[in-house]
């Protein structure tokens, strides 16, 4: 069974790891919209949003350029990129409340509540420059066979920056997907490092940078 290291045993994050649906989790996000920013950061010392943000920020030459936020959640990481002078930022989360709190922040063009779990084909989406993910991709929540999708919706030569819990990196399918995505010539890892989500001393947050070819 994959495992997750969960700071002080934290009663939000034991909740968020043990979503079990689709359903469970849009209304669990519903329910934690309004105080999920200050129970991450101002509790729980999250910062993984901001490496995602910097790295995908030091790779993209123009500042104009389309970027998908996958999995906005309340828009930290879109806040941080629009920090960093992007501002052409769309934005998808499962979570209606949660995306009306990324509203809030005035940093997206469009944010659409999507379950990138189902088949996203009735989806007609524009092609990214680049994407973006911050916390997705962990126990319970988005399963590895969206990066396939994530990919091709964004231009080739463009980056996609997300994390991956390092706890279900391998259980949960995310290595053999990457590595057949590099197999088949359709990604190259441009930079992977492990960090911690919650600025402490546990490396479960292993961040990567994808460049579509």
């Amino acid at each position: 069974m994959a495992k997750v290291h969960i700071p002080n045993n934290d009663s939000h994050l034991v909740e968020a790891y043990n979503i079990r649906t689709d359903k469970d989790s849009e209304e669990f996000y519903n329910k934690w919209a309004t105080d999920y920013d200050n129970h991450l950061i101002k509790i729980l010392n999250y910062n993984a949003y901001e490496h995602v943000a910097k790295d995908l920020a030091s790779v993209l030459p123009k500042q104009d350029a389309r970027i998908l936020d996958v999995g906005t959640g309340t828009g930290l990481t879109g806040q941080a990129l629009a920090n960093l002078g992007f501002k052409n930022i769309d934005g998808w989360d499962i979570s209606e409340k949660i995306l009306e709190e990324a509203k809030k922040k005035k940093v997206y063009r469009n944010l659409l509540k999507i379950n990138l779990n189902e088949s996203k084909s009735h989806v007609m989406v524009p092609k990214y420059d680049a994407a973006m993910s911050s916390g997705t991709f962990t126990k319970g929540h988005v399963k590895h066979n969206a990066l396939p999708y994530i990919i091709e919706i964004i231009k080739p030569g463009g980056y996609f920056a997300c994390t991956i819990n390092i706890g279900i990196w391998e259980e949960l399918g995310f290595k053999h997907t990457i590595e057949q995505l590099e197999k088949d010539n359709i990604i190259s890892i441009e930079k992977y490092t492990d960090r911690s989500y919650f600025n402490d001393d546990t490396l479960e947050c292993r961040c990567f940078l994808f460049k579509k070819l």
